[in-house]
């Protein structure tokens, strides 16, 4: 897909698919429960899908964060973090990519910011933010934060096989907990999620002349 393609297709007037797009990436856990019941303080975070051209396609990269504290250590997910005081939401995601990755973000255009989600093992809501950048950055990422990371391709993403199912316990009930199969890494929960929402907005144009 050509960046004015991936523009269109993106462009901030039109509607986002949100919860309709993510439901077939929702952890059974989370379904019929209102994630925003019972909390009053939910704290604002941002995250940001890097896109650019390598190889043919257009990719992303994924981190996997270091094992530690905190209720998503050791998982997979998009660059990102908590919001800072007087930051724009926009300025936090990209703040937070070049901490986490040590990448230059020069010519960078951010393309649209998709729906908030609600994540409530962490307390934020979550805003994501899809952009875009010519060339693929060099990355450094930053070692106390990462782990690794990976590039996975929007072909990838939109593949049918990419969408895989397993299960987990949780207080004692075993829900459907399915995930996205990319890079040889189970990408599930919010990650997932937003990622839905990105392949709904972008499927049916990626291959159209």
């Amino acid at each position: 897909m050509s960046i004015k393609k991936l523009a269109a297709c993106l462009e901030p007037g039109l509607p986002l698919p949100g919860q309709e797009a993510r439901e077939a990436l929702m952890p059974g856990y989370r379904r019929g429960q209102p994630q925003s019941a019972g909390r009053m303080n939910w704290r604002k975070a941002a995250v940001l899908i890097l896109l650019y051209e390598f190889d043919g396609d257009l990719h992303f990269p994924l981190i996997l964060r270091t094992q530690g504290y905190g209720v998503h250590a050791g998982q997979v997910g998009l660059p990102g973090g908590a919001l800072e005081a007087g930051e724009s939401l926009a300025a936090c995601a990209l703040r937070e990519c070049r901490e986490e990755l040590g990448v230059s973000l020069d010519g960078l255009r951010i393309l649209r910011e998709l729906s908030p989600l609600e994540v409530a093992p962490s307390g934020f809501i979550v805003h994501p933010f899809v952009a875009h950048i010519g060339e693929r950055p060099f990355f450094t990422p930053e070692p106390a934060e990462v782990a690794g990371f990976f590039e996975p391709g929007l072909r990838e993403l939109l593949a049918p096989e990419a969408i895989r199912q397993d299960s987990a316990v949780l207080d004692g009930e075993t829900w459907r907990v399915p995930y996205f199969a990319l890079g040889g890494q189970r990408v599930w929960g919010a990650t997932a999620m937003i990622l839905a929402e990105l392949k709904a907005l972008v499927a049916d144009a990626y291959d159209s002349p």
